[in-house]
């Protein structure tokens, strides 16, 4: 079971695609929280720079939390593989939702979505499988706004 290393050009569309995606994902958390946020705290920029921490905390545990149910379920899933072999009972490989429908464990975000209908995102030079999980490109998404709310406070003195 050993992994080929990708070759640097797939490398570096792989860092692209999630800089890329954690970029826009801050942007548009920001964009979002700050005119609430100013109107909530009536032209605070105090009231500003600390609901972006909240929400980038908030994000930072959710993404960590889909990080870590996503190695607990990757480590189930080779456990899986190990005792029944690659064949496997039959719908081992896929987990059901409530609905009856599939489950897959790359499914597209919809702002990743929106993201490959733009000119500017190079989703043509990378495969599916080896794009970042939506989990990272969350978690680093979240720390871009906790980057946000840190400069707010050191750079601008807010």
């Amino acid at each position: 079971m050993s992994r080929t290393r990708p070759d640097p050009a797939t490398l570096a569309w792989t860092i692209v695609d999630a800089v890329a995606y954690a970029v826009a994902f801050a942007a548009l958390v920001v964009a979002v929280v700050t005119p609430v946020a100013y109107v909530a705290t009536r032209g605070e920029w105090a009231g500003v720079k600390v609901a972006l921490f909240l929400v980038g905390m908030a994000l930072f545990g959710y993404g960590s939390l889909r990080l870590w149910f996503a190695s607990s379920q990757q480590q189930y899933d080779a456990e899986q593989e190990r005792r029944h072999g690659s064949g496997g009972p039959a719908g081992a490989s896929s987990s059901m939702s409530a609905s009856g429908t599939a489950l897959t464990t790359e499914q597209d975000s919809r702002l990743q979505t929106a993201l490959d209908g733009r000119s500017w995102y190079p989703t043509d030079r990378l495969p599916p499988t080896g794009r970042v999980s939506p989990s990272t490109k969350l978690f680093l998404g979240s720390l871009l706004v906790l980057a946000v709310s840190f400069a707010m406070e050191t750079v601008f003195g807010i």
